[in-house]
């Protein structure tokens, strides 16, 4: 489980996570060994769920948010910045 413990706006200043700015951002994601994941807001509602991969490389995680029916509602490839056994 990853647990979202801080957010920032674009200037780099902090903001609360219970702020509407960021409330669609924050919460609780759980990825799965089996290449699937849940991302819960701070309510507990399901916000996203879909699947996951990590490039050859280590350098790149995609997530694919998938509907109920499992059609793609996005895609999304982001820089890992660091990662190992414990992080």
């Amino acid at each position: 489980p990853w647990e979202t413990t801080g957010a920032k706006d674009k200037s780099g200043n902090s903001v609360a996570l219970n702020d509407a700015s960021v409330a669609g951002y924050v919460g609780y994601s759980y990825f799965k060994a089996n290449g699937t994941f849940k991302i819960f807001g701070l309510n507990d509602a399901l916000r996203s769920q879909g699947t996951w991969s990590i490039s050859p490389d280590g350098k790149k995680r995609t997530l694919v948010g998938l509907d109920n029916n499992g059609n793609v509602t996005f895609t999304r490839v982001v820089d890992i910045l660091l990662l190992n056994e414990t992080t």
